[in-house]
């Protein structure tokens, strides 16, 4: 169900808007862990902190992954536009330098 907006577009609200906000805050998540961290090779134990708050975002991605086959194609977008694969790069291929 949505409601429209000010602007006329209309708005998630209920279960979609529930999933938006979980999308908007794992993204933030994977952003503040590759601000961190310089990669993307999370592990499911890894966690950020967001607003002061710990954020489990290796959970997260993992159930992300288990639920990429039904991900609304909005979501799939903005997923894959932040650098998440739905198949977890090996820290070996992270790490490995040309030549070694």
């Amino acid at each position: 169900m949505t409601e429209p907006a000010e602007d006329g577009a209309p708005q998630p609200t209920g279960r979609a808007a529930r999933q938006q906000r979980q999308l908007e805050q794992g993204l933030a998540a994977v952003a503040a862990f590759r601000d961190r961290e310089g990669h993307l090779h999370i592990r499911q134990r890894d966690t950020v902190t967001l607003d002061g708050a710990e954020y489990k975002v290796g959970l997260w991605l993992k159930n992300l992954r288990k639920r990429w086959d039904i991900l609304p194609p909005e979501h799939l977008r903005a997923v894959t536009e932040a650098g998440i694969t739905r198949h977890p790069q090996p820290a070996a291929e992270l790490t490995a330098t040309p030549g070694t």
